[in-house]
């Protein structure tokens, strides 16, 4: 239902029909084009409120009620002042001392605003726009457009949240966070890296993390970028990385995707450990197994050791040669030991 019958008085209809004297088609035209407009702003998704030069309500639409939850009755709302109608739904909104200061600045001004934000006391958000009519100069009255922005207002604030979140992991976490362009340039790179390798982060902006990759490694670590793409998996890879002061560390870097609601991919993120200690402990580790085997396989002494049920776990081969000799069996590493020496 359209609150006004008549439409506003500042929208005179020679401006559309400049004729002085209309034929009855023309009269015709004119009528149809008003039934026209009439149905195409009572089913715009938008509010729709008009008012004249004396702040009086002139027209409005069945959705601008619905979206301000008025008080007053579509036609209760004829005539009455903008500002008044506002304050008969007082109650509706969650500053509306602040509402209404808002809405007297803007009339003050007779300028375009777009964008104001109107929040409700049940948490929905209305963006306010408000667009003056001015013909020979003079000030004719205006149009007051609202949109329901509370689902974008709800996915800004998760949004926020989740950035916060993230900031705060990323800048205490040791590890090394990353976004990527999905051909792997550095968009944003965690504060960790300057305790990690040196750099600052805004060095690595726009940077390729092959840049920095040993020589040795960039063949591995290319392999590794493409296979996400076939894959579409976590990838994890061990590589060595330059510091600032020219040295390499190794790093142990988790990689995924990152895509839009249709399947897109927008990002890549990384996450990367230094592992450099323990990369030493596995080489230190192997080179002790190593010089065991060594002297295991030299000494005439016999060298094994077993499980507290006699479960062999690792001998020398004169361990062995006398088992066969006393016991006639061969034995191997995880086998019941027949005799103890």
């Amino acid at each position: 239902m359209i609150v006004v019958v008549q439409p506003p008085a500042y929208l005179p209809r020679h401006s559309m029909f400049p004729s002085a004297t209309r034929s009855r088609s023309s009269s015709l035209t004119a009528n149809a084009m008003d039934t026209h407009l009439h149905i195409l702003v009572e089913n715009l998704p938008e509010g729709i409120l008009a008012e004249d030069s004396t702040g009086k309500i002139t027209f409005a639409n069945r959705r601008f009620c619905e979206l301000l939850g008025l008080a007053a009755t579509a036609n209760g709302l004829a005539g009455l002042d903008t500002l008044e109608a506002f304050r008969q739904g007082r109650h509706h909104f969650a500053d509306p001392d602040g509402l209404l200061d808002r809405m007297r600045e803007v009339l003050q001004g007779q300028t375009t605003v777009t964008g104001d934000e109107v929040w409700f006391a049940d948490g929905r958000c209305l963006e306010q726009d408000y667009i003056p009519t001015i013909a020979d100069g003079r000030y004719k009255g205006c149009f007051w457009k609202y949109r329901d922005v509370t689902q974008q207002k709800q996915d800004e604030a998760r949004l926020r949240k989740n950035e916060q979140l993230y900031r705060l992991l990323s800048e205490n976490s040791r590890d090394v966070l990353a976004l990527h362009t999905p051909d792997y340039r550095y968009l944003y790179v965690s504060p960790s890296v300057r305790d990690v390798a040196g750099y600052n982060p805004a060095e690595l902006v726009g940077r390729l993390p092959l840049d920095y990759v040993h020589p040795d490694d960039i063949a591995l670590v290319k392999n590794a970028q493409e296979s996400v793409f076939e894959t579409k998996e976590v990838n994890s890879i061990r590589y060595r990385t330059r510091r600032k002061d020219g040295s390499y560390l190794w790093m142990e870097t988790h990689l995924r995707m990152i895509r839009d609601g249709s399947g897109i991919l927008t990002h890549l993120q990384t996450s990367s450990r230094d592992i450099s200690l323990r990369v030493q402990a596995e080489e230190k580790l192997k080179l002790n197994e190593h010089n065991l085997k060594a002297l295991l396989a030299t000494t005439e002494d016999t060298v094994y050791s077993i499980t507290t049920d006699l479960q062999l776990i690792t001998c020398n081969s004169a361990f062995s040669d006398t088992v066969l000799k006393y016991a006639g069996v061969e034995i191997r590493a995880g086998d019941h030991c027949p005799v103890t020496l």
